[in-house]
Order: C-alpha cells, then sequence, then structure tokens
C-alpha cells in the first residue's frame, strides 16, 4: 500500500524506511553553543602559539582526551534518555488509556 503525501508515517516506518535515523544528529545551531565553541578555538589557538613545539603534541592528545571523555558521556546520557522514553512508552502501555482523559 502506497502513502500518499497526505498521510504521515509512523515513527516505526520512518525508522524502518530509512527516514529516521538514530545514529545521524540534525544540524543544530545553537547560538549560544557556537560563541563557547569560537572562544575555546581562539583560547586554544593563543596557548599553541606561546607554547613550545614540543608541548604541541601534548596538548592535541589532552584535547583527544576530552573529545574521548565527551563521547562517553554523550552514550550514557543517551542510554539514560533512551531507558527513560521506554520505561514512560511502558507505563503508558500498562496504564492503557487512562492517561488521554
Amino acid at each position: 500500500m502506497r502513502k500518499t503525501k497526505s498521510t504521515k508515517r509512523t515513527i516505526f516506518e520512518s525508522l524502518y524506511h530509512g527516514k529516521i535515523s538514530v545514529v545521524e544528529r540534525p544540524a543544530i545551531t545553537n547560538p549560544k553553543r557556537d560563541e563557547i565553541n569560537k572562544r575555546i578555538e581562539t583560547e586554544t589557538a593563543y596557548f599553541k602559539e606561546r607554547m613550545p613545539a614540543t608541548d604541541h603534541l601534548r596538548f592535541d592528545d589532552l584535547e583527544e582526551l576530552f573529545l574521548r571523555l565527551n563521547d562517553d558521556m554523550e552514550v550514557d546520557i543517551f542510554t539514560y534518555g533512551f531507558t527513560l522514553g521506554v520505561m514512560l512508552m511502558q507505563e503508558v502501555s500498562v496504564k492503557g488509556g487512562e492517561y488521554h482523559q
């Protein structure tokens, strides 16, 4: 059965047909975050200009450690949020239409 343009897909259908990817993030711009990122880049350049060349690699390694830590924390946050979402769905399923009043 073909979907018409006026018919919306369910989340399950969109996941199945590849319209939603759980491994991709939409490009979300946030001026506050962009400004913080710009300041970090400026400060990083400042310190790299002033440090001896031998410390550049060590500084780059430190940045990589921060990125790895951030990635690990994001996995934990995603897992926690996903778990809460599943728990909410389970509760709604068990309660039936009780929440639709």
